[in-house]
C-alpha cells in the first residue's frame, strides 16, 4: 500500500478509536487472541473505474488474521469530503439516532438519505478484485457510514487482506434487481393476475379434494 498505514494490535475483543484510524470512524473487532488491524486512506483511486458515482474517498482496511474473530465493524466518513487527506484526524464516533425499530426502520436506515438532505443514497463500496461492489451490511449514522463485516457478509473477514473501500453514490440494481443492502427477511415478486387465479379456483379445489 502507497504511503503510511496504521497499524494496532487488539487482544480479544476491542476497538481502534476514531483519531487512530484511516477510515475516518472507530473500527470495533469481537474476536479471541491477537489481532493486528492496520487501515490506510488513499490520496486517489488505487483500483479500476467506480462503476458508481465517487465521492472521493478511498480506503483500505487489513486484519492480519481471521482466525477466532467472529465480527468486525468498521465506520467510514465523513462521508463526501474528498479523498486527499492522507492522515487520521480526530473525529467524533457517531451515535445512532433513529428511534424507529423493526425491519422497516432497519431498512430505511441501511438506505438512506445523504448527509446534506437531498434524496440520493450514499454507502460504501469494495473492491472485488475486477469490479466495484456496495457492501451487504452497512447503515449509515451521522453522515457516517458502518460497515458490518463477518464471515457470511460481502466483502468477508477473510478478504481484508488489505481490502479497499470507497464511498459513493448506491445503485439499486447493484443488489442484484432493485433497493438497498439486505437487512433481514426475503423479497418475493408478486404475480398479481396469478394470484387472483389461485383465488378464483380456490373453491373448485376444494370441492374436487385437491390441495391447494
Amino acid at each position: 500500500m502507497p504511503g503510511t498505514s496504521a497499524c494496532h494490535y487488539i487482544e480479544g475483543s476491542g476497538f481502534v478509536e476514531a483519531t487512530s484510524s484511516f477510515t475516518g470512524g472507530t473500527i470495533t473487532i469481537a474476536a479471541t487472541g491477537g489481532h493486528t488491524i492496520c487501515t490506510l486512506k488513499y490520496a486517489s483511486n488505487p483500483a479500476g473505474p467506480p462503476n458508481f458515482t465517487s465521492l472521493g474517498n478511498f480506503w483500505d482496511v487489513y486484519l492480519n488474521r481471521d482466525n477466532s474473530v467472529n465480527n468486525m465493524e468498521a465506520i467510514f466518513g465523513p462521508i463526501g469530503t474528498g479523498g486527499a487527506a492522507p492522515a487520521p484526524t480526530p473525529t467524533p464516533t457517531p451515535t445512532a439516532t433513529a428511534s424507529a425499530t423493526g425491519p422497516q426502520a432497519q431498512a430505511a436506515t441501511a438506505f438512506p438519505a445523504t448527509a446534506s438532505g437531498t434524496s440520493t443514497d450514499i454507502g460504501i463500496y469494495y473492491w472485488d478484485v475486477d469490479t466495484w461492489k456496495p457492501c451487504s451490511n452497512q447503515e449509515v449514522i451521522d453522515g457516517y457510514v458502518e460497515v458490518t463485516i463477518n464471515n457470511s457478509t460481502s466483502p468477508n473477514l477473510s478478504d481484508l487482506t488489505g481490502q479497499i473501500f470507497a464511498d459513493g453514490i448506491l445503485v439499486p440494481e447493484q443488489y442484484g434487481g432493485g433497493g438497498g443492502p439486505t437487512v433481514g427477511g426475503q423479497v418475493m415478486m408478486i404475480n398479481k393476475a396469478q394470484l387472483v387465479t389461485q383465488w378464483i379456483g380456490l373453491p373448485m379445489r376444494l370441492i374436487m379434494g385437491l390441495a391447494f
